[in-house]
């Protein structure tokens, strides 16, 4: 099954619903994940972003900024959460956020493909996906003249309203072609055309022979994306890679202060 992307290998490797599917993956992260502390994500955490947008449907960056985070209980998550609408989005988290605080920063964490907390959120198969850009194609119409008529002043409802008028820093995240909804979001951006926002990928160093990821730069640069290559070479050795990545992500955080 290597090389298959995530998302259909959630469809085809089992015949299970989507609900117990989703059952079974909160069941899994509330017994034996394990949240573990990154310093230079607590760092990057520092900088005042407007929003973070983030794939992951579990709480890593909710808990570089309240340590306790993982820990707490639904119920007390909720506490955290926000809308930009007076209705919910229910399954599809298109307006809903998590407002995180603690004595130095506040982020608004936006979890694009759903949240463990609620699980019927989470986009875990190739159907969902599809389901997903479904709803991005209705909201986009729904926000037409508001992109054609940007202006400083743009209300922000959305996390889709960052990623296609906004400075978009890509950092952590690999921008696989199997994340199909966000690809589309990008063609989208381009053909608005606002003249407004930046788009930086980070990467470690220059990929030489995967052709995956070099064709993976081509296409954003393509996209009008600027590749920043943080100058880490890094290698096979796991032990090794931690304190690499630890150094990548710092050097990406001092990038991103200074743009």
């Amino acid at each position: 099954m290597e090389g298959i992307p995530y998302s259909i290998l959630a469809s085809i490797e089992t015949s299970i619903s989507d609900n117990n599917r989703h059952d079974k993956y909160k069941a899994y992260f509330e017994k034996n994940y394990q949240y573990k502390a990154f310093p230079a994500l607590e760092e990057l955490m520092q900088v005042p972003f407007d929003a973070i947008l983030t794939t992951n449907y579990t709480y890593e960056i909710e808990n570089s900024i309240i340590t306790d985070y993982y820990r707490r209980s639904n119920n007390s998550m909720k506490r955290f959460a926000r809308w930009t609408k007076e209705k919910p989005d229910g399954k599809y988290l298109i307006h809903g956020f998590n407002r995180v605080a603690n004595q130095t920063v506040t982020q608004d964490i936006w979890h694009i493909h759903g949240e463990v907390r609620r699980k019927s959120s989470m986009i875990l198969t190739h159907d969902e996906y599809s389901h997903l850009i479904a709803k991005l194609v209705e909201y986009n119409k729904e926000r037409g003249h508001d992109y054609f008529d940007f202006a400083e002043a743009v209300n922000f409802e959305s996390w889709v309203d960052y990623l296609i008028l906004g400075d978009l820093h890509i950092l952590g995240l690999g921008f696989d072609f199997s994340e199909f909804d966000l690809w589309w979001l990008l063609t989208r951006r381009l053909k608005e055309d606002t003249g407004k926002g930046q788009i930086i990928f980070y990467t470690p160093e220059k990929e030489k022979t995967d052709g995956k990821k070099i064709a993976i730069e081509k296409a954003l640069e393509a996209m009008g994306a600027r590749i920043e290559h943080c100058g880490i070479q890094l290698t096979n050795d796991h032990e090794i890679n931690k304190g690499l990545y630890q150094e990548f992500y710092k050097t990406a955080t001092q990038i991103i202060r200074e743009s």
